[in-house]
């Protein structure tokens, strides 16, 4: 049993009445019980209190189980919220005529600019809402009824409202109704009263089953006569999400040789009015040698955003391949899980196995890019084939030119590095470049620095050996417990394919195998400043250049000076005294050297001083 009650008669004053004693509809009773598989008639009788008046009220019906009022008979698992139904009553006191005989024209107007309703963009297969305020500038109330298109109300559409370069004027009657039987236009209310010098919102809905622009005039009857009616001219457009890559959804990449890395920008336009998500879908076989960032996103209704791709060769091979890009309405998610059904549909999918909007298998929209790549082999080649640094000082650097010419009609990335040979080892010397890693443009060349500095007395020798880089364009060997990456159209968790660590642990097998690099040979001297003793003299005659050659210990003089300086000599070089000596006065005063002894032979014979 159900017990039902009446809400919005008693509730409501009487406005258009001007007073405050009753309302202008009454339902009796004002409730009753209804048993199982029975009915209840209710009477409304209409009071109005004012002539020349319209009246209008929505009269709500509650209903709910009689069991259900008290708490003591209601669980969690018997509970049953109520029920609401309305009605709408209309009424008049202008007589049998109605106020269309009364002999006054309704002031009533839009309150859109030329009497024009735009609706916004609409993804196809949901709808869409404009609210409208009907105003009345009349001191008389006035009733408003717009013909329900949907059930045959093409009578109340009078052809004089229609532009004459519409469609309408070439329909017989019967074509014409046919034609808003299927209107995609619809309001609320369809029916009600404006009272004087106020305004009514009437909402419209438009229902996007095409891409068909539409264009309507919806016509609202005043008090009940299309002699004086208002005509809007709706206009609405559904839309799939499209998006246009590059020129005609192709791109190409210009000739790469293998291991290097070629990048370009594609504009991604949506040429669509809708907003719309994407996400690219790189094959797992082109995960190794086809990168996109970003990988997805959103693009706006017109708007235009760049991709930047690399393409990273793997052999030498000419390429033609598909790219999926998937796109989707934001929100379509949620929305077709909360109804059950899509609310979107995938045009291709449709054409192949007439897949309507509520096929699940429809829900998403799919452009498939051509790519054209080639990988082809990398020739580049140094010059000098040798290089000579001469004789520097310890710790003082010495620059060199080489050049890397490029030989091959694709971009090369290069990595110089040093070799040295077996004699000689990195301790000795230091070399470094100021681009050790880069790109060569194709047939093109590029001089690179070398900066050469010894650090001890020795001869070096070495190669500058370049290598073409092999660069992976994803992660090697995600970890397990890496964060998952959320995909952005279908919201749910999930890691991105990465390059697996053995189609890695192929290609570094594969470049072990490859032929050696071009290397240039460079050598290079490093040596102290040193003093060596030439000549000796005497003023005296008597003493021969021999005898004081022995006395003053030369050879052990010589020998000394060019011995390896030591640590503390070397400390001294470095920091160099205040006047810009190699050393200062304090540090040599200080005994830090060694000394040679010289025997200068002076006193009487036979050790006599």
């Amino acid at each position: 049993k159900v017990t039902v009650f009446w809400g919005g008669s008693s509730s409501l004053t009487s406005e258009e009445a001007g007073t405050d004693a009753q309302a202008p509809f009454a339902v009796f009773p004002e409730s009753a019980d209804v048993r199982p598989g029975a009915s209840q008639t209710f009477r409304v009788s209409f009071r109005p209190s004012k002539d020349h008046a319209h009246y209008a009220r929505a009269l709500e019906c509650f209903a709910y189980v009689k069991s259900m009022r008290s708490f003591r008979q209601v669980t969690e698992e018997n509970f049953t919220p109520p029920w609401c139904a309305s009605v709408r009553a209309f009424g008049h006191t202008f007589g049998h005529g109605g106020s269309a005989r009364v002999g006054f024209m309704p002031k009533c107007r839009f309150g859109v600019s030329d009497n024009t309703l735009l609706f916004p963009p609409t993804v196809v297969g949901e709808l869409s809402y404009q609210t409208v305020a009907l105003i009345n500038d009349g001191d008389v109330s006035v009733s408003f009824e717009f013909p329900d298109k949907r059930r045959g109300g093409a009578d109340l559409v009078p052809v004089e409202t229609l532009d004459e370069d519409d469609e309408f004027l070439s329909r017989t009657t019967n074509e014409n109704a046919h034609f808003l039987a299927r209107s995609p236009f619809s309001c609320y209310p369809t029916k009600g009263v404006v009272s004087p010098r106020s305004f009514a919102l009437v909402t419209f809905r438009f229902d996007a089953n095409d891409e068909t622009p539409r264009r309507e005039p919806l016509v609202c009857a005043l008090n009940g006569s299309t002699e004086h009616a208002l005509a809007l001219d709706a206009r609405a457009r559904g839309f799939f999400p499209k998006l246009r890559v590059g020129e005609n959804d192709a791109f190409v990449f210009k000739p790469t040789c293998v291991g290097a890395v070629a990048a370009r920008d594609v504009d991604v336009t949506n040429v669509s009015r809708i907003n719309v998500l994407y996400e690219w879908s790189i094959p797992d076989t082109l995960a190794d040698v086809l990168s996109v960032s970003p990988a997805g996103g959103m693009i706006r209704g017109g708007e235009t955003v760049q991709s930047h791709w690399t393409f990273c060769p793997r052999k030498i091979k000419r390429l033609g391949f598909k790219v999926a890009l998937n796109l989707r309405v934001p929100n379509s998610y949620e929305k077709s899980e909360k109804d059950g059904a899509s609310t979107l549909g995938a045009s291709s999918a449709r054409g192949a196995s007439g897949a309507g909007l509520g096929d699940p298998s429809a829900r998403e929209e799919r452009v498939h890019v051509s790519v054209t790549a080639e990988g082809t082999s990398g020739a580049i080649a140094l010059r000098p084939e040798s290089l000579d640094f001469g004789h520097t000082i310890v710790d003082h650097p010495e620059t060199r030119q080489i050049e890397l010419v490029n030989k091959s009609g694709g971009v090369i990335r290069y990595r110089l590095e040093t070799v040295w040979d077996d004699e000689s080892g990195g301790f000795d010397a230091d070399v470094s470049y100021d681009e050790p890693t880069g790109l060569v443009p194709a047939r093109a060349g590029k001089f690179v620095e070398v900066r050469f500095v010894g650090r001890s007395r020795a001869r070096v020798g070495f190669k500058i050996a370049c290598h073409t880089v092999d660069t992976p364009t994803q992660a090697v060997g995600a970890d397990a417990s890496a964060p998952s990456v959320r995909s952005l159209l279908t919201f749910r968790g999930g890691r991105r394919k990465t390059l697996d660590a053995s189609v890695a642990r192929a290609s570094r097998l594969d470049d072990a195998d490859a032929d050696p690099p071009p290397c240039v040979a460079a050598t290079g001297h490093s040596e102290y400043p040193s003093l060596r003793v030439r000549d000796v003299a005497c003023t005296s005659h008597f003493l021969a250049k021999p005898a004081l050659w022995k006395q003053l210990s030369v050879n052990a003089l010589n020998a000394t000076l060019a011995k390896t300086p030591s640590p503390a000599e070397i400390k001294a070089h470095r920091v160099g005294g205040l006047d810009g000596s190699f050393a200062s006065s304090r540090s040599i005063n200080g005994g830090a050297y060694g000394g040679v002894a010289v025997g200068l032979g002076v006193g009487g014979p036979r050790g006599a001083p």
